[in-house]
Formats: structure tokens, sequence, C-alpha cells
């Protein structure tokens, strides 16, 4: 199992309902990325800088034409790569501002979310480490008080 952070600040709202994550099969980086995920995989889902969603990879990353509810951007070409997801909205998210200084230490040092002065890299979707994904899993469970998503979110911790 492998951890990646997502950036949707425009397009979350219509990639959670649609179930997945897609990019354009260009040369950045970041969309390269997607290559990377695999069944299993948890993936936090970032949004005007707080983390509001978690997903797990129902599929392998395959090549995927734009869907419809994203052409309205028209910011990016019609072949790319998605990944379907089990998307699970926190009912309490998460400020990456109030925690950006343990999230710096804990983040990869290559490929990372955030740049030295806390900003999110410009981009999509970047690695996550175990320590950091744990980090938030542990952080998410004491600002929530649903009993279910807690649980969900122990079960997760276990398998790390």
């Amino acid at each position: 199992m492998e951890f990646f952070f997502v950036f949707q600040n425009r397009t979350f709202d219509r990639e959670q309902q649609g179930g997945y994550l897609w990019a354009p099969d260009g040369c950045r980086a970041h969309w390269q990325k997607m290559r990377s995920v695999t069944c299993g995989d948890i993936i936090f889902h970032s949004y005007q800088r707080k983390i509001v969603a978690i997903s797990i990879a129902k599929t392998d990353c395959y090549t995927a034409r734009r869907p419809t509810e994203l052409a309205i951007e028209q910011l990016w070409d019609d072949q790319g790569l998605r990944v379907d997801c089990d998307y699970y909205l926190l009912p309490s998210t998460l400020d990456t501002h109030g925690i950006m200084s343990d999230l710096l230490k804990l983040q990869p040092k290559k490929y990372a979310p955030f740049n030295k002065s806390g900003k999110g890299n410009r981009g999509y979707l970047f690695d996550c480490s175990a320590s950091m994904a744990s980090f938030l899993l542990n952080a998410l469970i004491q600002s929530d008080s649903n009993r279910e998503v807690i649980q969900h979110f122990q079960k997760i911790l276990l398998n790390l």
C-alpha cells in the first residue's frame, strides 16, 4: 500500500462525485505520478488548504479520456490517466496550515506536496510518506467525533 496527496482546488467536487482522479497524460511529474497508483492505495485530498477527504484506489491507473464534467475547464488535452476511487468525505476537515511544521518534517524529500515555505507545490498528485500518512490519520482521528470514521482510520493505521 502506497500513500499519495492530491491538490484538487479546481476539480474536487466533480472528481469526488464521479469517484475518480484524472490527470492529463502529459510530461509533468505530478501528472505522471498517477501511473504509480495501484488498487488499495490511500489518497489524501486537499481542497483550499484543508484535507477534506481520504480515498482508497479501486483500480490501478489506466488511460482514459477526459471526463465530460472536466471539459468545462478547457485546460487539458482529452487523453489522460484515471484512477477510480472510493471517497470518504471528512465530517471535520483538517487545516494543513496548523500542522505544516510537522508535515514538512514528515513528507518525502523528493516529489513532496509542500515546499519549504509551507505552500503547496504547484501540481496535482504527490507522494506521501508512511510517516506523514500515519500523522495525518492520527490527527484526523483526534479531530473527529464520528465513531464510524474513527474506526475506519484506525483500520488503515493498523496496515501501516
